[in-house]
């Protein structure tokens, strides 16, 4: 994937990921740091990405960024779990009974200063040493944080991205859980909470990338997306998470 990556696209996934402790230090502080920000900055700018005829908006339009309706995101929700339901979601007899569908259209329609309050932000730290035990953080959980992710964005994007954005988070997540299943199940937690999206942080997101391409996509054929999109798309979403201090593990944005 490295190699694919210098190759064909201006950044890339490592397979190492650097690690780092303590407040991670600002990309910006370097040329190459600047240069990935403005990648991330200017991601959905990109012509297949962007809102169509942005340019032509009024002003006041669009700068007010108004929030993507609620019946479409049900749509989309709804289309992406009928078509990998025999992949991926044979044991949830319906969407109703799909927990990050429903966080989603809880949520959906609720000013940003109601959503996840810190009574509802609540996690555990990822162990990073066998030895290590989790910490229990008023922080954001994994859900949570695909949550915000898909709210922020979904402004900026035109009705095919807004689908195909979707469609990777919801992927993205189930390969996490699945990945993780195991852990899980030895841990036995007091709370309710049966998944490691619901429980933990994402500390260790970006470490799961080679997993999710390898071993969760590439047996169905990437479910049907773009795979140089999709790892475009990983990118942003962990370097989101990063400059957003939820991950102090980062996969380096490659130069041009």
């Amino acid at each position: 994937m490295t190699t694919h990556r210098k190759t064909k696209h201006g950044y890339g996934v490592q397979n190492e990921v650097i690690k780092k402790r303590g407040r991670p230090k600002k990309e910006g502080q370097s040329e190459g740091g600047q240069n990935a920000q403005n990648k991330f900055n200017n991601f959905f700018n990109a012509d297949h990405r962007k809102k169509i005829n942005q340019e032509t908006l009024d002003e006041n339009i669009k700068n007010e960024e108004k929030a993507v309706k609620l019946n479409k995101i049900k749509d989309i929700l709804i289309k992406i779990f009928n078509q990998t339901k025999e992949q991926i979601f044979q044991n949830i007899e319906n969407i109703d009974k799909y927990t990050f569908y429903n966080l989603i259209i809880e949520n959906w329609e609720k000013d940003e200063a109601d959503l996840f309050p810190p009574e509802e932000r609540f996690c555990y730290s990822v162990p990073l040493r066998k030895d290590e035990t989790p910490t229990k953080l008023n922080s954001y959980n994994l859900d949570q944080l695909f949550f915000n992710y898909l709210k922020e964005f979904s402004k900026k994007v035109n009705d095919d991205y807004l689908w195909f954005m979707f469609k990777f988070i919801v992927l993205f997540r189930e390969c996490i859980n699945l990945k993780n299943k195991e852990q899980i199940r030895s841990e036995n937690k007091s709370d309710k909470r049966q998944l490691f999206t619901q429980i933990y942080n994402a500390e260790t997101v970006p470490e799961a990338c080679n997993y999710f391409f390898l071993d969760f996509l590439m047996p169905y054929d990437n479910f049907g997306l773009n795979k140089d999109e999709l790892i475009e798309l990983v990118q942003h979403f962990c370097y989101w998470l990063y400059i957003n201090q939820y991950t102090q593990s980062h996969l380096t944005l490659l130069e041009e």
